[in-house]
């Protein structure tokens, strides 16, 4: 029987959700499929993978009907705009910051998406406080990426943000606070600061926390509408 496109799939230690890179069991960075089109087209292909005599469990018959029938998952997704927007999966809107979409990469890592930008990583950083979780992310330029530029190039900085956690401690798209911004040299004074916190802004409930704020930066911080009391800060969603 021929073999499947899923067989051609890359072995990889980690694969992101969205954007299309991976990382190779040696630890070598790669160009790979995302991982939400890996799980679309493994779903579409379950009738066939049953016939290779493969066990296929309720789950996987549950998961095949979300994500070609409507329910979630990729192929339920608007189709955005441009070829590579369709190719991501992501819902594309032109405005304001939309509130980010918070998709599972594996490994224990996320990815957070809008119309705007992609921060993706999601690794734990120090130490947390209850209810939160303390993690990193390099943030990515979306609108970059959909007119295809390399990825690379499209990096604006990394974050360390201050997620809320549901019950059982799982992690949500509520962001509680940010801890530290660090916009990319090449990618100073052009606005992208000001243009990634009003991203992160969009997941917060009320109002975003802003941690260690210093003394150089409060400029920044007051044009933003911070409240600001000493090193600390909390900018209202108006």
């Amino acid at each position: 029987m021929a073999g499947l496109l899923s067989d051609r799939f890359e072995d990889l230690q980690y694969r992101g959700a969205i954007l299309p890179f991976g990382r190779t069991k040696k630890g070598s960075t790669v160009f790979a499929t995302p991982g939400l089109l890996v799980d679309a087209i493994k779903s579409m292909e379950l009738p066939g993978r049953a016939l290779r005599g493969e066990n296929i469990s309720a789950d996987d018959v549950t998961k095949m009907a979300m994500d070609t029938m409507g329910g979630g998952g990729l192929l339920s997704r608007a189709v955005p705009t441009g070829d590579v927007g369709g190719l991501l999966g992501i819902n594309v809107f032109h405005g304001g910051p939309k509130r980010m979409d918070l998709e599972d990469a594996g490994m224990g890592l996320t990815e957070f998406a809008n119309d705007d930008i992609i921060l993706s990583g999601g690794v734990r950083t120090g130490s947390s406080a209850p209810g939160v979780a303390r993690l990193q992310y390099d943030v990515y330029d979306w609108k970059k990426i959909e007119a295809g530029t390399p990825i690379p190039e499209a990096k604006l900085g990394t974050t360390d943000l201050n997620l809320k956690l549901g019950k059982g401690n799982k992690l949500t798209d509520t962001i509680e606070g940010l801890i530290n911004i660090d916009v990319d040299k090449n990618q100073r004074g052009s606005g992208v600061g000001t243009r990634i916190v009003k991203n992160i802004l969009a997941n917060a409930d009320d109002g975003l926390k802003i941690y260690d704020i210093q003394k150089q930066a409060r400029g920044f911080w007051e044009s933003l509408g911070t409240e600001i009391s000493g090193k600390r800060g909390f900018i209202p969603k108006k």
